[in-house]
């Protein structure tokens, strides 16, 4: 299972979930061009991140993959899906963002203003990408805004071509950055879909409860794998 972090954060943000989830997978968890560990560049597309996962997959002799994202990284899961389909065999899209949302998008640019994050998210993003996170932040936020990228990543007409099974989740309480609208309209626009929205859960469900949301991911895939 190929584990898709979300925007401005790091294959490390799973720490604690992908020894769970590697009790059923090989959980296969990269840091996405620009950020964590990956080499620092000036400039990248969205879809150099679904050329990157692919090449990553051949690398490793592996013809398909099931691909699980969250937030932004559902978003380049559900992209990989609909450019490459033999590559994904099913998709986990968790706290998933269909499009750029305009309200969202403002309480997006608001939280990009490195001297305003408390001092946990700043302790995280240190964590997550090292003593240069400040300077990995702010690139990404020029990124986000930059010409074509929200355009690649709006995936409301493309993924309703997208064949693959999914399995959607997300909490129930409302987000400006993660509209819950987004859940409904994926789940209508995928053909074959789960949808699993968790009562009294304000973040990810695979984050705040990973066994349950792990044991759900299992029954899914063995759904789907026959």
């Amino acid at each position: 299972m190929l584990v898709i972090h979300g925007a401005a954060d790091s294959a490390r943000r799973f720490d604690g979930q992908l020894p769970i989830l590697g009790r059923d997978f090989r959980a296969i968890a990269p840091d996405l061009r620009g950020m964590g560990r990956s080499a620092r560049v000036e400039t990248y597309l969205p879809s150099d991140w679904v050329a990157d996962l692919l090449a990553l997959l051949a690398h490793l002799g592996i013809a398909n993959a099931h691909v699980y994202g969250i937030s932004l990284g559902a978003r380049v899961a559900l992209r990989l899906a609909f450019d490459h389909p033999s590559a994904v065999r099913s998709l986990i899209l968790d706290n998933p963002i269909i499009a750029n949302d305009p309200s969202g998008d403002v309480h997006m640019r608001g939280g990009f203003d490195a001297s305003k994050l408390p001092e946990r998210r700043r302790e995280a993003l240190a964590r997550y990408h090292g003593d240069d996170w400040e300077e990995v932040f702010t690139a990404y936020a020029r990124l986000r805004t930059a010409a074509g990228f929200q355009e690649q990543l709006d995936l409301r007409e493309a993924s309703k071509r997208v064949p693959q099974p999914a399995l959607i989740m997300r909490g129930d309480a409302a987000s400006p950055v993660h509209p819950l609208p987004h859940a409904m309209e994926l789940h209508e626009n995928l053909a074959s879909s789960w949808l699993w929205i968790r009562p009294d859960t304000s973040g990810s469900p695979f984050e705040d409860h990973t066994e349950e949301a792990c044991q759900l991911i299992r029954s899914f895939v063995a759904s789907v794998s026959g």
